[in-house]
């Protein structure tokens, strides 16, 4: 009986590890290109955080990222092509300045940010 309480517990802590993993996510990398057609790329080990995720652009007003400051100047979704997720914001007019894009967090993906791009 001590075996087998002790197989219960060690199989609801191996559970408890899997599910804490789970909600911090797979890792999202994302791209950002322009000026005149702005668009982009996600890439994560995890499938399902390809499509489907809200893409956001942002001015950067300061020397570095900062999304709860920084402007919100587009949103969009990406779609799944293959082993990426492709988001396409056309020409938004953004004028000239530093932007970035985040994917935003999504159930068992993490948020991602590109690199700041001078347009």
């Amino acid at each position: 009986r001590a075996k087998l309480l002790a197989l219960v517990a060690v199989g609801c802590s191996a559970l408890a590890i899997a599910s804490v993993a789970w909600a911090s996510g797979a890792k999202t990398t994302v791209t950002i290109k322009g000026p005149d057609h702005v668009y982009g790329t996600i890439k994560s080990p995890r499938s399902s955080c390809l499509g489907g995720r809200k893409v956001l652009i942002y001015k950067q007003k300061g020397s570095s990222q900062n999304h709860k400051v920084d402007q919100k100047v587009y949103s969009t979704t990406s779609t799944k092509q293959g082993n990426k997720g492709i988001w396409d914001a056309g020409n938004p007019g953004l004028g000239h300045g530093k932007f970035y894009a985040e994917a935003r967090k999504s159930p068992g993906c993490k948020a991602g940010f590109s690199k700041t791009v001078h347009f």
